[in-house]
């Protein structure tokens, strides 16, 4: 009810996911998870994944956790960390393997970061210099990011 009561006059609703996709409220359980979230609401999955040390093995981590529950619903992937020339390389062998569509990148951000605490951001209303901090971000990936494949998954929610 919440979700539907705050997102009917938006043009897209963002679903922030928590820890790893299957973890919930207790060890062992996936339930209130971003996997349990996103099955609740039917909404499709963009899966955020650590490139960190990685290459074939990205393919390896998606597709262990897409096929983890038959009903993952996950629709794209952006790759956290990489620089673009990685990217380049990595993005037709992991929508090869997964048959997942990779969506874009986050490059390192330098002189970014945004207050966490546990299991989840700060408000945004708690931040200073929200706004700036933002614009900066949008500098950084405004070239990294396919928006119109992500809100066209959004769209299929």
């Amino acid at each position: 009810d919440i979700l539907y009561e705050t997102s009917i006059d938006t043009d897209i609703t963002v679903i922030e996911g928590v820890m790893g996709h299957y973890d919930g409220i207790q060890i062992g359980k996936d339930t209130a998870s971003s996997y349990d979230v996103a099955k609740c609401t039917n909404t499709p999955v963009i899966l955020a994944v650590s490139c960190n040390g990685m290459s074939l093995t990205i393919a390896a981590v998606v597709n262990g956790i897409k096929n983890f529950r038959e009903d993952s619903n996950i629709q794209g992937i952006v790759l956290n960390g990489i620089e673009k020339e990685l990217y380049d390389w990595l993005k037709p062998m992991i929508e090869e393997e997964t048959g997942i569509a990779v969506v874009g990148y986050l490059p390192p951000l330098k002189n970014f970061t945004l207050e966490s605490r546990h299991l989840g951001l700060v408000t945004p209303s708690e931040l200073r210099n929200i706004q700036e901090q933002l614009d900066r971000l949008h500098e950084e990936v405004k070239d990294t990011l396919d928006i119109d494949s992500m809100i066209a998954i959004a769209n299929k929610a």
